[in-house]
């Protein structure tokens, strides 16, 4: 897409969000409350008033955001903080194994997004980017999750496509005691296994007048759950003519998730102006993934074909592997601060500690053999592969390569923040003064051990042999069977592994592999942020303009290993920084009662990650004839630039009812410095000291520029003027729509979107509340996206589209209990991978199939 398409879009698409914002007013939307004094007044409960909290904080907001309330995040069968936002418009996940994790907003990816808790940068237990698992965090014991998608300069500028808020409760929310909390046991569909899950919350006010506040709450979830999929890799055409993979793989896993939460919080508020807090907030995610793969590599190799795509070969590469592995994500997060008000100041301050945690051990074995027999025939979308007699037996594998791992990943960050804020400042008008400063201090630890063990060409060892070998299990895949085997017993393996393990008749240990491993992704990384900001807002008629400026300082200095020809091992240091001034502008105007007009011109970053300016180097040089060098460098660039973005933003809301909204919005962004790997090759060229004819260095850097354009739809509405019994019916639905072009290093002339980013988005969301008994049905759809560049059009990888359908049906048994049941992807929607653009030819395709639980709710 050319930049004079882009502008004629977002011309027309401006054009098409100001038509739907004039006939708001008009709009022949039925009234859900009448005027007519005789009508019984109705409390709002359950999902009306879920929306109703969301639509007021979407509403009264100076930032354009929308939002859930914890009691939205309850009413549909959301496993994490991540699936409770995915209906908001503009919001995409990336899935793992069937579960939300990470959030993409309007185009951007999780990368360049920020999660925060209470407006405090959250950290992430991942290892070299900035993306926050959200998968993390639980929703139960959450207040409610914003979705930010055009920043006030008194907000982080982490944000090109937006920011995810995590507001925790606190115990003045309530009036006094209280006590909720839910239980739920489930089934999945694939496996039999039974989940279950609990949360509790409770707190209290006390003193004198009530002026202390506590809150604790808990929550603890086990999923025992099976996915299977296959994997073919490398499409090409081979010499029939035919399209067909060079390799075949398939997988069992059988995993179990634990996620552990806590929230608790002690608040002091002796009058209406002092607040003091101090909060927390933990997660743990655990994970044991037991993983059997089956691969048959050279496909293409002799291949002999009967048809295009249906041939059969007897060189195939065979490998049989094990790996199992435990997973410990750490998240927590603890805030001591408060607000105090002297006449028409305002002064908010608080001292945030931030810590998360990753520990990944793994064991991973690998059998290979050679010459076997493999028929294939790829016509189908699921491609048949029928593995010989050789294939199927274990002496034609022998031992090939162990590895342990251990992962442990470690971030520490503190966070002083100070605001000022200053009311009435313009007389009779309405209107603030605000300015303040933030400190941000981080420090990352990455350190990844891997021994490995080859085996001993001498003296081989194979399945068989070894008496290793478990039973070969029939790997359904939407109806297509998969023998997957031969495979490992884990138990022997494991046996057999510590008994011989030190013997090198056996297994050789691998110390340039293992030596390379642990140098080579370690690092520790500290990061200093300090920003500093000025804003006012001013209400004249019916127009609020807020303004200001944001200004950031970022500063780096990492440590890491240098790896010098596989063995020479030296330590390498680096530091960068770079200032952003980041002005912002947003415009509010007022056209009645209900209709709501905004428009904002913002300006945000995206930091590289911590990978990518990691000084971790490895360099080869290689003497091919006496006093000429040759050589190759890999290393992270300290002085990589942040994305930047301009992005305008452009919306209508019309609030037709407490309940109800029609919204259209248009969004541009104009993104400059987006960072690739590249590589160049100098010649004849002293670098370091040294003289080389040919020297190829590999690093991150920056590229030239994207933008990404959308519009937003949105309409919510409960049908309370239907005749009984229809007045309980109620709908909510969200479509966004998004281009954008990207300009990549070495393929400047193709029309390239934003990594991870979806045409199109939408919700649908059908509900039905009446009396005690309410019940919803919602299906999220996210087209397909490219997921990786392969260097060429035919290799690139994409994610097909994706959409679930899940069901809640609840019903109030009295003021305090009540009963649930909730159903979880009832499509049995699989995740589906794709090279070139082509979906049959499939690069993944997973099954999940649906899950159910049956629960209680508490209430006092």
């Amino acid at each position: 897409m050319s930049n004079h398409d882009l502008h004629r879009r977002l011309h027309i698409a401006g054009l098409a969000a100001l038509t739907a914002a004039g006939g708001l007013a008009a709009a022949p939307v039925a009234a859900q409350e009448s005027a007519d004094p005789e009508v019984e007044v109705v409390t709002v409960t359950g999902q009306r008033l879920a929306q109703k909290r969301a639509l007021e904080r979407k509403r009264l907001s100076d930032a354009i955001l929308d939002a859930v309330s914890s009691d939205e995040i309850g009413r549909l069968p959301n496993r994490n903080s991540a699936e409770a936002i995915e209906s908001l418009p503009g919001v995409s996940l990336s899935y793992d194994q069937g579960e939300g994790r990470f959030v993409s907003i309007r185009g951007a990816s999780p990368n360049l997004n920020n999660v925060t808790i209470n407006g405090i940068t959250a950290g992430t237990p991942e290892g070299d980017g900035r993306t926050v698992p959200l998968d993390v965090i639980g929703g139960e014991l959450l207040s409610s999750i914003e979705v930010i998608k055009a920043v006030t300069p008194d907000m982080d500028a982490q944000s090109i496509g937006g920011t995810v808020n995590v507001i925790p409760p606190s115990p003045f929310d309530y009036d006094g005691a209280f006590a909720a909390g839910s239980a739920r046991v489930g089934y999945e569909e694939k496996g039999g296994n039974t989940p279950y899950a609990a949360n509790v919350t409770a707190g209290n006010r006390f003193g004198a007048n009530d002026e202390w506040g506590y809150l604790i709450g808990g929550s603890y979830s086990l999923r025992d759950f099976e996915s299977n999929g296959i994997f073919p890799d490398d499409w090409i055409i081979n010499d029939a003519g035919g399209a067909q993979p060079e390799s075949f793989k398939h997988n069992l896993y059988e995993i179990e998730r634990t996620r552990i939460g806590f929230t608790g919080a002690l608040e002091y508020q002796p009058d209406v102006d002092q607040h003091y807090f101090l909060r927390a907030l933990y997660s743990d995610f655990q994970e044991d993934e037991y993983r059997q793969r089956i691969e048959y590599g050279n496909l293409a190799e002799g291949a002999v074909f009967d048809a295009p795509q249906r041939g059969s070969t007897s060189s195939a590469e065979g490998e049989s592997e094990l790996r199992y592995e435990e997973k410990d994500k750490r998240f927590l997060n603890v805030s001591a601060g408060g607000e105090n008000r002297i006449d028409r100041w305002t002064i908010a301050h608080s001292l945030t500690y931030i810590n998360t945690e990753t520990e990944e051990p793994n064991e991973n074995w690998e059998f290979r053999g050679d010459g076997l027999d493999i028929a294939f025939d790829t016509e189908p979308f699921l491609l048949d592969v029928a593995p010989g007699d050789n294939a199927a037996d274990p002496d034609s594998y022998a031992f090939a390569r162990y590895r342990e791992q251990l992962d442990l990943i470690e971030e520490d960050s503190w966070v002083a923040a100070l605001d000022f804020r200053r009311d009435d400042l313009f007389g009779a008008l309405p209107g603030f003064l605000k300015f303040g400063a933030k400190f941000r201090t981080t420090d990352k630890k990455q350190d990844i051990e891997t021994p490995r063990w080859e085996g001993n060409e001498d003296s081989p060892f194979t399945l068989a042999s070894a008496d290793v070998t478990g039973t070969t299990i029939r790997n359904n895949v939407d109806g297509k069977t998969y023998p997957l085997g031969p495979i490992m017993d884990m138990g022997r393996i494991r046996e057999f592994t510590a008994a011989n393990i030190d013997d090198p008749a056996f297994f050789v240990f691998d110390e340039g592999a293992t030596l390379e491993d642990a140098v080579l992704a370690d690092y520790d990384l500290t990061e200093e942020v300090l920003a500093g900001y000025v804003m006012a807002s001013i209400d004249i008629d019916r127009f609020t303009v807020l303004g200001g400026v944001r200004v950031e300082r970022t500063e780096t200095d990492a440590d890491g290993f240098e790896l010098t020809n596989g063995t020479e091992v030296s330590s390498v240091s680096n530091s960068g920084s770079y200032t952003n001034v980041l002005p912002g502008l947003h415009l509010h105007y007022r056209a009645s009662d209900d209709v709501l007009l905004r428009a904002a011109w913002t300006n945000t970053i995206g930091r590289p990650s911590y990978g990518q300016i990691s000084p971790t180097r490895e360099f080869e040089i290689d003497e091919p004839s006496p006093g000429v060098f040759e050589g190759g460098l890999s290393e992270g660039n300290p002085d990589l630039d942040p994305f930047e973005s301009m992005n305008l933003d452009l919306s209508a809301e019309y609030y037709f009812s407490d309940v109800g909204i029609v919204s259209a919005a248009v969004f541009y962004k104009d993104i400059e410095n987006p960072i690739f790997g590249d590589s160049v090759t100098l010649e004849n060229v002293t670098f370091e000291g040294q003289d080389f004819r040919e020297l190829e260095i590999s690093r991150p850097a920056n590229a030239d520029s994207g933008e990404i354009l959308g519009v937003e739809f949105a309409y919510q509405q409960q049908f309370t003027f239907l005749p009984g019994p229809f007045d309980g019916l109620g709908f909510s639905g969200s479509l966004t729509l998004v281009d954008s072009e990207l300009t990549v290093p070495g393929r400047e002339d193709e029309d390239l979107p934003f990594l991870g980013q979806s045409d199109t988005l939408y919700s649908i969301a059908l509900s039905y509340q009446k009396g005690r008994f309410d019940a919803v049905l919602a299906y999220d759809f996210a087209s397909s996206y490219l997921d990786g560049l392969e260097g060429e059009p035919s290799r690139d990888i994409f994610y097909n589209d994706f959409g679930r359908l899940d069901a809640r049906v609840s019903y109030q048994l009295n003021d305090n209990l009540g009963l649930f049941a909730e159903f979880e992807n009832l499509n049995d929607e699989p995740g589906h991978e794709y090279q070139g653009g082509n979906t049959d030819w499939v690069t993944g395709y997973e099954l999940y199939d649906y899950t159910a639980y049956i629960g209680i709710t508490g209430r006092w």
